[in-house]
């Protein structure tokens, strides 16, 4: 029973409250240095920075803090080179080609989820995915072989048509695996 009142509401009540209070953790940490001043020597410049060492030593496993010399470094990479069109594609192409494999494992898995938990009205879409592992295969092995070229060879404008075309349909692949693993979870108990 509620302690203020008999009625059967106000006890369901008194449990909604309990379910739905919620409890939570905040830890926040701040720490504020100045510093001024100008130090010219050698020896005073690594004395100081020995001195604030141990309160910048988190950022020098960042690598941005020499603690040698208090220098500040850039996070910029020297010597990184720009990658040019084909080889941009020929990246693109190797995620493509994840994307076929991590799709030919989920239709295994689906269709044999589909079966084992005797989803209902799931006929279309097994067979669906059936002819998707019949067909993908094949578009596997056209992407290996137009990854097996040099990044000389590769028709960068052709390259990328052929990807677009590929990534739109294996869109409804996707959307096809996405709904058979709803339909899996709907079942699960």
């Amino acid at each position: 029973k509620h302690p203020q009142s008999d009625h059967p509401k106000a006890m369901m009540y008194k449990v909604l409250a309990e379910i739905v209070e919620e409890r939570g953790e905040i830890t926040r940490g701040e720490q504020t240095a100045t510093v001024g001043g100008r130090v010219r020597s050698g020896e005073a410049k690594k004395a100081v920075a020995k001195a604030i060492a141990s309160g910048v030593n988190e950022l020098d496993s960042m690598g941005l803090v020499d603690l040698k010399t208090g220098e500040i470094k850039s996070k910029k990479r020297k010597g990184t080179k720009e990658k040019s069109p084909a080889e941009l594609v020929l990246k693109e192409l190797k995620t493509y080609q994840g994307k076929i494999k991590k799709a030919l494992n989920e239709i295994d898995s689906c269709t044999r989820e589909i079966r084992d938990l005797q989803v209902g009205n799931s006929a279309e879409l097994v067979n669906a995915l059936e002819g998707y592992r019949l067909v993908l295969p094949d578009h596997m092995a056209e992407a290996l072989e137009r990854g097996g070229r040099p990044v000389s060879a590769v028709d960068v404008e052709e390259m990328n048509q052929w990807l677009e075309d590929e990534k739109e349909w294996l869109t409804s692949v996707e959307t096809d695996i996405r709904d058979a693993k709803r339909r899996i979870n709907l079942r699960k108990p």
